[in-house]
């Protein structure tokens, strides 16, 4: 959705002023997942914080927005890094409290179990979505699951 705000700024921009399209193009074009990004940022920032809140206040909602970022991109960093690791270390870098309460009360058949589950539920994304989004979604399944 940024990408897109992105892409119709950038195509205005190209309308506006034809005479600069090709530095545009050079310049712009080659950094708008850059752009898009920080729209995203300004956007996350925007729904955090009220008009009429403190600095403080701002500043702990975007080291906030940083460490979620940042915890991200680790987990991310991880998952890249399984084949090498090992898929056994999930349940104990990741799930590390679960893991005790599962090992002090459990047995060790369903240990194994829990332990698959914490492996195959680490590789699931989730996606926060608006509901404008979900409403469209909602549109095309219905659509394409219409009775005749």
């Amino acid at each position: 959705m940024v990408v897109n705000i992105f892409e119709s700024r950038l195509e205005s921009l190209k309308l506006k002023y034809p005479e600069v399209t090709s530095y545009i193009k050079r310049q712009l074009e080659s950094s708008k997942m850059k752009w898009a990004r920080i729209e995203s940022f300004n956007k996350k920032i925007h729904d955090c914080v009220k008009a009429n809140s403190s600095l403080i206040t701002l500043i702990k909602e975007i080291q906030d927005l940083l460490d979620r970022e940042a915890e991200y991109a680790h987990i991310e960093e991880y998952k890249c890094q399984i084949l090498t690791v090992g898929v056994l270390t999930i349940s104990k870098t990741f799930f590390n409290k679960l893991d005790i309460i599962v090992n002090e009360y459990l047995m060790e058949p369903v240990v194994v179990n829990v332990r698959r589950q914490m492996h195959k539920y680490f590789y699931y994304d989730a996606y926060k979505l608006d509901i404008s989004d979900w409403n469209s979604i909602e549109k095309v399944i219905y659509s394409n699951h219409s009775i005749f």
